[in-house]
């Protein structure tokens, strides 16, 4: 859920403002920021979230040019590129395909007809 959640947002132009930590889901939403213009909303800890959510209450105008940079960044975003992502995961499937096979696949083949 976390996950697409922020991604979604991401993709339809919502800002995302997140803390950085050693959560996953805290990583998870960090990494995505980090390569969006939702970057600036990547607080450090609760007092800079704190800090950053206060400065968008009283300047809307920041939201609203974060908003204009996700959209206008979407077709150029790494995390949209969806070309790239075919492409990638195609190589990885060939790869697998045409990798040797590997011994604990064997050996636990050999232990089933056993």
């Amino acid at each position: 859920g976390f996950v697409f959640a922020v991604s979604e947002s991401l993709w339809a132009g919502l800002p995302v403002l997140t803390v950085a930590g050693d959560k996953i889901s805290n990583r998870i939403g960090s990494n995505l920021c980090l390569h969006s213009p939702s970057r600036v909303l990547i607080a450090r800890n609760i007092e800079d979230y704190i800090f950053i959510l206060r400065h968008i209450a009283r300047h809307p105008q920041t939201i609203q040019s974060i908003k204009l940079q996700l959209v206008g960044a979407r077709e150029q975003s790494p995390l949209y590129n969806i070309k790239y992502y075919a492409e990638d995961w195609t190589s990885v499937l060939r790869m697998a395909a045409s990798a040797p096979e590997m011994h604990i696949i064997r050996s636990t083949q050999d232990n089933l007809k056993q």
